[in-house]
């Protein structure tokens, strides 16, 4: 059974011709009604029959991609070439996931973000800002990768937790000459991080450990960034 059609509305991107979606289902799960307009395919082999997978609104789903699953696409965003999002995750904004990339499990990608290449986004990770994912590397569990990080490798970005008063995951990555570091409400320089750790987490065992974190993630990445105790 179809859960969709490709109406009459179509438009041109980039050269490659593009149809209006229509549900032809209620999906009471993702609210979507029966008859309610979606996003934008090239074919239906972009999107997935069986499941609940979607594109929204604006969004756009070409070439060889595949969305399936409870996949979720909306905003501006954009899945191409031979990507395929599935599981529960979601692309959302302006990001792109393109090449042989692929997003699953409840990942998201949003914002500028962009994932390509053979890179794989899974179980909770986010990427999101303007951040890229791509090469052979794979972000996943908790890790969250943002600001304008380039992830080539998955040995270029670092995990560890849970750590501190929140039992976060606090990841860490190279951008230019810093590193960055990500974690609960926090972003930014390593060595900032340092010092609001010990403004608030000063004389607790939650400073002893976040401190210790920072010496290995300074040893891991080889970068001459000081961490005093």
């Amino acid at each position: 059974m179809k859960k969709y059609e490709l109406t009459g509305e179509t438009k041109e991107y980039f050269g490659t011709k593009l149809f209006r979606i229509r549900s032809l289902v209620d999906m009471e799960k993702i609210g979507v009604k029966k008859g309610e307009l979606g996003g934008w395919v090239e074919s239906e082999k972009n999107l997935a029959h069986c499941g609940e997978a979607w594109v929204f609104g604006e969004a756009r789903v070409s070439g060889e991609a595949r969305v399936s699953g409870e996949a979720q696409v909306f905003g501006g965003a954009q899945v191409s070439g031979e990507a395929r999002v599935s599981g529960e995750a979601q692309v959302s904004g302006g990001a792109q996931v393109f090449g042989g990339a692929r997003v699953f499990g409840g990942a998201q990608v949003s914002g500028e973000a962009q994932v390509f290449g053979g890179a794989w986004v899974f179980g909770e990770a986010q990427v999101f800002g303007e951040a890229w994912v791509f090469g052979e590397a794979q972000v996943f569990g908790l890790a969250r990768v943002l600001g304008g990080a380039r992830i080539e490798k998955t040995n270029e970005y670092l995990m560890i937790g849970p750590i501190g008063s929140r039992d976060a995951i606090l990841t860490a990555w190279v951008e230019g000459k810093e590193i960055m570091v990500a974690t609960g409400c926090y972003l930014g320089e390593l060595g900032k991080f340092k010092e609001a750790v010990k403004e608030k987490h000063g004389g607790t065992q939650h400073e002893i450990e976040y401190l210790a974190a920072l010496e290995y993630i300074k040893s891991k990445f080889g970068l001459a960034v000081p961490v005093e105790r």
